[in-house]
């Protein structure tokens, strides 16, 4: 999938990696993979999306206590935003915990 993902991008096709996984399954059987398009989401692809949401919220508290960690304890605010980070990442694991307790990640 991703060969002929490079090839459409190198003939001027839009990079939007994450559309074409998200919009594309392969079945291997027997030696032979079946590749379809999904052309419909379901809830599966909400929940995908707030689990890269959470992850991306997680890198940026992450960011912000790496870089400007110190302004932030002069502002005061460290604490506000040290608790926001934890919620973010308490959501993170349980949902997946809960998205590999039902077999959806690994």
């Amino acid at each position: 999938m991703n060969a002929f993902y490079g090839d459409t991008i190198e003939l001027g096709a839009h990079p939007n990696v994450d559309g074409i996984l998200l919009s594309s399954e392969d079945i291997s059987e027997g030696g032979k993979t079946k590749m379809s398009t999904i052309y419909l989401h379901g809830p599966d692809a909400i929940v995908i999306g707030i689990l890269d949401l959470l992850r991306a919220m997680s890198f940026t508290y992450r960011l912000l206590f790496h870089t400007i960690g110190h302004r932030l304890q002069l502002l005061g605010i460290d604490e506000a935003v040290g608790k926001s980070a934890k919620a973010t990442l308490d959501a993170l694991n349980a949902l997946q915990k809960k998205l590999k307790e039902e077999g959806k990640i690994t």
